[in-house]
């Protein structure tokens, strides 16, 4: 039964990622303005670092001359396809993962309803509505790999089931290993897996403390391979985060502005078809966030709740907790004269030391999905499988017509300009630096390419280093300015100063991509570059002009 709906499971990933499987090596599942190139080249990283013997948790490719600390969020889906991207690149590796991981999620989903709810009918419907998550299908659209990593979190809690059922020593590694493979993957599903599983762990010892104490040796042997393994990856990513140098951090503080500023849940997205928020018309951000469950979902859940009231009550606190710490409902924070109204998730964000870091609340999305979906195979337990096909279609046709995603998922197509595919040596600098922060990061996918060190980070909106220099300042006041001419007058000496100090960091060459201006736009920096370098040389679309 497995094999067939893995089959099954098989068959929707494929179709969900064709586009990018049939073009394996230069089309990236994912919008090419969202995170999409930043996490393929965070591949190519981790491959690059370890076939050269190098930290994979220090980078100098980006953030050119000083680099600095970085964990790569998807990890695991790096570690995992490291002969792909040795031998096809990283473009194919990201995109296999992204394929395995949605595979994952039907699957691991199905065996644990088949645990949970017995039946075949419900098991498949189950599967389905795991794998098929409108939020999850979104992080694919948008390019974050690693929240595509859901299927871990099933995987878990049935390795845990397991292990109380029968505590046999290797299933407590069997549980410690799949903790450790969802930390590795995701930490936002290593904290999903660790609370359902102390849940779970919680209710065996209030209902049966024989199971649990009968259980505890094979719990210890889980405790040892998990905390081996995920212990040290825990204290990295730590360092990562705290250090000087870190490229990505996540300060409470800065956690909570993205809460309440960046992320906020509208109570209306998790039954209606709008984007919650809509980062497009906010920030001029490819990013799409849903939060949406399907009638076809949420009707047979809420008949089925009396059914696995344990199961209801986990998805009533993932919805609470999802909605962040302030009741935002219809595009705007509610308000009880001039305080925002408060939710728990605003308590329990001081309270809980794991949560101080957890940026993204909607995330919870994911396991109230996974509630729902055993809701509803219990539900289903006894049918005949017609009732599942028939749920599963109406929800993939809800899937199509209503839900705020685009459909087919879109690629971000590798076309590298012909001025990077000329050797040469030292760091280079593209422009325009105008471009959307997330958008920018065509310029990491290009780096991959010719293996220049650049001067820009990960989801950094102005480069310390350009800002800092007299020419990098006026290229990017340039840049910004409503007017396409120079000043009347230029401060010569500094603009010279300027140059000879990014020259004397590395930087060789800086490339101009014309077409990527607004008309005209390009013509005062072209201006510029040309009295302090000389005339460009020409590459197409590009101007280089030599430091």
């Amino acid at each position: 039964m497995i094999r067939r709906a893995a089959a099954l499971y098989g068959l929707v990933a494929t179709g969900l990622c064709w586009p990018a499987l049939a073009d394996l090596r230069s089309s990236a599942l994912g919008h090419p303005d969202a995170d999409t190139w930043n996490h393929v080249w965070g591949y190519h990283h981790i491959a690059t670092a370890l076939a050269e013997g190098r930290s994979p948790f220090h980078v100098t490719a980006l953030a050119w001359p000083d680099g600095g600390a970085l964990w790569f969020v998807d990890l695991l889906g790096a570690l995992a396809t490291l002969p792909v991207s040795w031998i096809l690149g990283p473009v194919a590796a990201y995109n296999l993962a992204i394929w395995a991981n949605l595979l994952l999620s039907g699957v691991a989903a199905f065996a644990l309803a088949r645990r949970v709810c017995g039946g075949a009918a419900g098991p498949l419907a189950a599967g389905f509505i795991f794998q098929l998550c409108p939020h999850v299908l979104a992080q694919v659209h948008n390019g974050i790999s690693e929240t595509v990593a859901t299927g871990w979190l099933p995987l878990a809690m049935l390795a845990a089931l397991r292990a109380l059922d029968h505590p046999l020593p290797r299933r407590g590694v069997a549980l410690g290993l799949a903790l450790a493979c969802a930390a590795l993957a995701s930490w936002y599903t290593a904290l999903f897996a660790g609370a359902a599983i102390t849940i779970l762990i919680a209710t065996a010892g209030l209902h049966t403390p024989a199971r649990l104490r009968a259980a505890l040796p094979a719990l210890g042997i889980a405790a040892l391979v998990g905390g081996a393994l995920i212990v040290p990856a825990a204290l990295t990513f730590a360092a990562t985060l705290d250090s000087a140098d870190a490229l990505v951090g996540r300060d409470p503080s800065f956690v909570w502005r993205t809460l309440v500023g960046h992320n906020m849940t509208d109570l209306w997205a998790l039954g209606l078809p709008i984007r919650s928020p809509d980062l497009q018309l906010l920030f001029d951000e490819a990013l799409i966030t849903v939060v949406y469950v399907s009638a076809a979902v949420w009707l047979p859940a809420l008949a089925a709740w009396r059914r696995g009231p344990g199961w209801a009550a986990a998805a009533l606190a993932c919805l609470v907790l999802s909605l962040g710490p302030f009741l935002y409902v219809g595009g705007e924070y509610l308000r009880l004269g001039t305080s925002l109204v408060p939710l728990p998730f605003a308590a329990v964000f001081d309270l809980v030391p794991a949560l101080s870091r957890v940026s993204h609340a909607y995330r919870l999305v994911v396991p109230m999905t996974l509630c729902l979906g055993m809701l509803v195979g219990l539900g289903l337990r006894w049918s005949h499988p017609s009732w599942a096909v028939g749920l599963v279609g109406a929800m993939a046709l809800d899937l199509v017509v209503r839900q705020p995603l685009p459909l087919p998922l879109p690629v971000a197509r590798l076309e590298v300009p012909e001025v990077h595919t000329v050797p040469a040596e030292g760091a280079v600098i593209d422009l325009p630096l105008s471009f959307p922060t997330l958008a920018r990061s065509r310029y990491t996918a290009w780096q991959i390419h010719h293996g220049r060190p650049i001067p820009y980070a990960l989801n950094d909106p102005t480069p310390a280093t350009l800002w800092e220099n007299p020419l990098g300042r006026a290229l990017i006041t340039l840049e910004r300015s409503p007017t396409h001419t120079l000043p009347p007058r230029l401060p010569i000496i500094p603009l010279e100063i300027g140059r000879r100090e990014l020259r004397d960091a590395g930087f060789t060459t800086v490339v101009l991509h014309r077409s990527a201006y607004p008309t005209g736009g390009e013509a005062p920096v072209i201006a510029l570059l040309e009295l302090l370098c000389g005339p460009g040389e020409h590459h197409g679309d590009a101007l280089s002009f030599s430091l």
